[in-house]
């Protein structure tokens, strides 16, 4: 009976029992697609196909951890004994998200699994935790629907089919049939796209069907979702894990995603499933992969993976792929794992001398090459490969066995093995042998090919290393006629010219002209260190500033300057300036990364010098917008330099004469140095020299905070006294004699206090005040002791009193005395006092009639 009429007997329901077991083949035939009720009997041999689907699926999933393709999480096998913690309505509602749009496979197949993280990669490891396979059922209740579907499905009646499909996916989500024939039911319509999802959580939820896997990747290739197919063909491994196929198109893919690591990682599964009759695909992948990890710079696993294929397949490995083994061996330094490849795979032998025999010696190692006397070797022998011998053996010290192995070099046409005489003349130079060098790179620049900039440069320093300074330079000329810009040329000959003594050559040699470049840091560097030796301090502060302007914003406009003034951190500082720059509309400012080809302990060093020079030249104003501009330099105010800049910048103000500027930076070292007497002397000399009210204000605020510093109680009182507020000025000295009673100053600026008080026109009580001054005055003596200082001030303070016949004592007394500081060589003193003593008693003279005495005064002590 054909097919229609047993689906139109089947639709009456008139059918015999011949013609059921004709159903039931057909069911088979047609791949379950038509359904129906299944009793006892068919019961037990369907339960007979599960076990044989659960042992198919233990088989992949073991192929699958022996071959190691890497699972993705949306491809986590579906046959699972699923998490039941999401619900049917949950999942129907992930369905249709999915059918949306809104959901991709692998979330919607991660939603199957009763996984709720949708951010699960694409690719995840073996290692998730394997769960036990049982085959999804379909329920009695719905499977008479299934068998409806069908046969709606044959009479065309599609939407009907798609309905009652969608009503088995309701109540039972996880059944692969209803998925099936709405992929079928789509394909039908030409909805590829519908097609393609329904039929890919088919493939989920029933995967042991490659072939089914492969149709569902070209399907996904074909409209674009290239990461669908690799999942797809990771699938299909899992069922058939030796398709060679398979992993090859899977590894293209991932090329073309640009997941390079996990396209090599499939080629090397693919190395490790060839057979010996695919010895010339193998060599030729391996090759392939070799040049992939060498440009990734994975020089390592690229030569694991030469080793596991010369293990393989050492019978059919040609001198090429010896070849390719051995250069990747030696560019990692792997020389005794070189020798040892040259023995087992290159038909090289190695003897050791044992009396009357020559005995072989394997595997070799750099002890057992000083031994080795003797070594066998094929001839012909490729040149490539002998070369490549005897660089091993110079890394290994057998300098003995080298040259009867190196004399075939010398048969080969220069220009055709012009590369392995440079290989071999760096391997010379590396181990110290330049007489060895020399000849080789004398040849190879003779020669029409290798006459070139590098192989000069190569024979110039092995020229240098032999000492032959004349004929160094004037390789060192040539490798600059071909690269004029060559840095490392220029610095090696400005060097030996400055050896040999010809400074100004050297220094013509590294000159830059106009504005100095990141290229050309090293030169510029070179030509400053060379030009301070000199002492042309000129052209070393010219050439210093080109050079670290490469570091340092220039600031041209006064915002920017009370930009990097007013903020006190390197990061606030560059993003304010940059805020400011774009106010002004001056373009943003990128620092050149010249700490690349300097080092940033060598830039800090020239900053220093080149501080010291425009401080010795007495050019302050460069000086302080030198520093100023080095705060914004990120390179320079790394390692804890910020702090020692903000000081530089302090001192270049100071000596500029710039309070407002140094103002700024003396109060931040003071907030972090509050107990520092250096840094309130500081303060004080800047105080001085600004003359400004607001500086009164800032002590006034800050003893507020601090009220037992004793430099701050003084600069408050001295403030004070200098305003005329003579017992504000008391009240702050006597605190300050509080904190310190043993401290002469003070006691010295209360007897001050109290004198000018006392010289007030309307004190009360005179003589009660000059009691108190002199008291104080006497205790400042004993603490200080008798000296010319004291004398001086004793005299100075009976002088504003009145009392010149006292100060005149006083100050003949402090005449005799010499200074308070004695100076190394006693010419030059600025610690004596004689001169403002001898004016003072001029003075007094003058005042009482007595002008030849006090001319005379004048002329012995007050001299120009």
């Amino acid at each position: 009976m054909d097919e229609d009429s047993l689906f139109s007997n089947l639709e009456s329901g008139q059918l015999t029992e011949e013609q059921w077991v004709q159903f039931k083949e057909l069911k088979i035939q047609r791949g379950n697609l038509v359904c129906n009720e299944i009793d006892s009997d068919d019961e037990d041999e369907y339960e007979e196909y599960d076990e044989l689907q659960e042992q198919e699926q233990d088989d992949s999933d073991k192929a699958e951890e022996d071959t190691g393709v890497i699972a993705s999480g949306s491809d986590s096998d579906t046959n699972d004994n699923f998490n039941n913690s999401l619900s049917d309505q949950e999942l129907n509602k992930g369905l249709e998200k999915y059918l949306n749009g809104e959901l991709t496979f692998t979330q919607y197949s991660n939603l199957l699994e009763g996984i709720e993280n949708e951010g699960i990669p694409e690719e995840t490891t073996k290692d998730q935790t394997k769960k036990t396979k049982t085959r999804t059922k379909l329920p009695r209740k719905v499977q008479h629907l299934l068998g409806e579907a069908n046969l709606n499905l044959a009479r065309q009646e599609t939407d009907e089919a798609i309905k009652m499909c969608m009503e088995i996916i309701r109540l039972a989500p996880r059944a692969p049939q209803p998925f099936q024939t709405l992929g079928m039911v789509y394909e039908e319509l030409g909805d590829m796209e519908k097609s393609l999802q329904f039929s890919l959580i088919a493939a989920f939820l029933s995967p042991n069907d490659p072939e089914e896997w492969l149709k569902l990747a070209e399907m996904s290739i074909n409209s674009g979702d290239l990461l669908q197919a690799v999942t797809c063909y990771t699938k299909a491994l899992k069922s058939d894990p030796n398709n060679v196929a398979i992993h090859w198109e899977r590894c293209l893919l991932l090329e073309q995603l640009g997941k390079k690591m996990k396209a090599l990682e499939g080629y090397q599964q693919m190395l490790k499933l060839m057979k010996p009759e695919q010895a010339p695909q193998c060599w030729q992948l391996a090759r392939e992969i070799c040049k992939s990890y060498h440009e990734m710079g994975e020089t390592a696993l690229a030569i694991i993976t030469m080793m596991n294929v010369f293990e393989k397949f050492a019978d059919t490995a040609s001198s090429e792929d010896l070849n390719i083994l051995m250069e990747l061996q030696i560019s990692l330094k792997k020389y005794e794992d070189t020798i040892q490849c040259f023995q087992k795979y290159g038909n090289i032998t190695f003897h050791r001398d044992e009396g009357d025999m020559f005995v072989t010696c394997e595997p070799l190692d750099k002890e057992m090459v000083k031994n080795v006397v003797k070594c066998t070797i094929a001839n012909p022998y490729p040149i490539d490969l002998r070369v490549k011998l005897v660089i091993v053996l110079l890394f290994l010290e057998g300098f003995h066995l080298i040259d009867d192995l190196i004399e075939p070099l010398f048969e080969e046409k220069l220009d055709e093995v012009g590369d392995l005489y440079l290989d071999l003349a760096e391997a010379f130079s590396e181990v110290g042998l330049y007489s060895k060098a020399a000849p080789l790179l004398s040849d190879l620049v003779k020669s029409e090919n290798y006459n070139m900039a590098a192989v000069w440069l190569r024979y110039a320093e092995c020229l240098k290393a032999m000492g032959k300074s004349e004929e160094a330079l004037l390789a060192y000329s040539r490798v600059m006629t071909f690269a004029p810009n060559h840095a490392g040329a220029r610095m090696a000959s400005s060097t030996l010219l400055q050896q040999m003594g010809r400074t100004e050559e050297a220094i013509d040699i590294v000159k830059t002209t106009g504005t100095v470049l990141e290229e050309n840091a090293q030169l510029s560097l070179q030509c400053c260190n060379l030009l301070l030796s000199q002492g042309d301090h000129d052209q070393f502060i010219e050439v210093a500033v080109s050079l670290l302007d490469l570091l340092m914003p220039k600031l041209k406009r006064k915002e920017e300057i009370l930009t990097v003034i007013c903020n006190y951190s390197q990061k606030r500082r560059a993003q304010n300036l940059k805020e400011v720059r774009k106010e002004l509309g001056l373009e943003e400012w990128v620092p050149c990364k010249v700490e690349n080809v300097v080092s940033i302990n060598e830039l800090w060093d020239l900053f220093l010098k080149l501080c010291d020079a425009l401080f010795n030249e007495h050019r302050y104003g460069e000086l302080q917008h030198l520093t100023l501009r080095a705060l914004c330099s990120k390179p320079l105010t790394k390692n804890s330099k910020e702090e020692e800049i903000e000081f530089l910048c302090l001192l270049s103000c100071y000596f500029n004469r710039n309070a407002k500027y140094a103002y700024n930076f003396i109060k931040q070292i003071l907030l972090d140095n509050v107990n520092c007497n250096r840094a309130w002397n500081l303060f004080g000399q800047i105080v001085s020299m600004a003359q400004e009210a607001r500086y009164n204000r800032f002590c006034l605020r800050f003893a507020s905070k601090y009220g037992d510093n004793l430099p701050l109680f003084l600069l408050n009182g001295h403030n004070a006294l200098v305003s005329g507020s003579y017992k504000h000025a008391l009240g702050d000295y006597q605190e300050a004699f509080k904190l310190n009673p043993l401290n002469y100053f003070a006691s010295f600026m209360i007897g001050l206090a109290f004198t000018h008080m006392t010289c007030q026109k309307f004190t009360a009580d005179k003589h009660t005040l000059f009691i108190q001054a002199v008291a104080f005055f006497n205790r400042y003596t004993d603490l200080r002791g008798e000296c010319q200082e004291t004398l001086y001030n004793m005299g100075r303070a009976m002088h504003q009193l009145g009392l010149t016949y006292i100060a005149v004592h006083y100050y003949k007394k402090a005449l005799d005395t010499n200074p308070t500081i004695q100076t190394e060589d006693g010419s030059d003193n600025i610690f004596d006092l004689k001169c403002e003593i001898a004016y003072n008693l001029s003075l007094i003279y003058r005042n009482s009639g007595s002008d030849d005495l006090a001319a005379w005064y004048i002329h012995k002590y007050c001299k120009i």
